[in-house]
């Protein structure tokens, strides 16, 4: 009977780490992460209204770099597309040491927000709650450059494995939320954006 519960916290553990798996972004600031090699995610972030609307599509091209599609909309029927690089140094390793990527945003400087080099340091810390134990808790801290020097941070606070509390200030907005994932590579985010109700919807599948 010693060996069952040890057996069984491994085989859960196991299961929920593809879960539990970062990408190179919490909400719109980047990660000291990225997506898993061989791995492709793609994400709708919306308003309501409509008024806001972005599309990702991103994959991880091998062990260390990530390349991510965006679409943003400019005005109705009118979109933005651009593209998203990031080099990953090394993955976090909780209670140890950080993940460290660095990369560009909007590398066709088509957005709003522009194209900006960057830095993210991603600190993964264990958690020891009766339903947290096994979904470590992550802090980003980086900067970027572009139209100006911006730093940036964002927290990732995990209720249970399937459900957690987000927030960033990606040095241009703060945004906040929770997300949900209902199955395995499936996330659905209930988020503030600059103060605008937001959804978003993303799916992770490996090929």
């Amino acid at each position: 009977m010693g060996n069952v519960l040890p057996v069984r916290s491994l085989c859960l553990v196991l299961a929920v780490l593809p879960v539990l798996a970062s990408a190179d972004r919490l909400i719109l600031a980047p990660t000291g992460n990225k997506i898993r090699f061989g791995q492709a995610r793609l994400e709708s972030m919306f308003t309501p209204d409509g008024d806001q609307n972005r599309w990702f599509l991103g994959y991880g091209v091998t062990k260390e770099i990530e390349l991510e599609v965006t679409s943003e909309r400019f005005r109705p029927g009118v979109y933005r597309n651009s593209l998203n690089a990031s080099f990953n140094l090394m993955n976090p390793l909780t209670d140890f040491a950080p993940g460290v990527s660095f990369g560009v945003t909007d590398a066709l400087d088509n957005t709003a927000d522009g194209r900006r080099t960057y830095l993210a340091v991603t600190f993964r810390l264990g958690l020891d709650g009766d339903y947290n134990q096994y979904a470590p808790m992550e802090a980003t801290v980086g900067f970027a450059y572009g139209r100006g020097f911006s730093p940036f941070v964002g927290v990732m606070i995990p209720l249970t494995w399937q459900t957690r509390l987000l927030a960033e200030h990606d040095g241009f907005r703060v945004s906040a939320g929770l997300e949900f994932r209902p199955l395995r590579g499936l996330a659905a985010r209930y988020l503030q954006v600059d103060g605008k109700p937001t959804w978003s919807l993303s799916l992770t599948a490996k090929f």
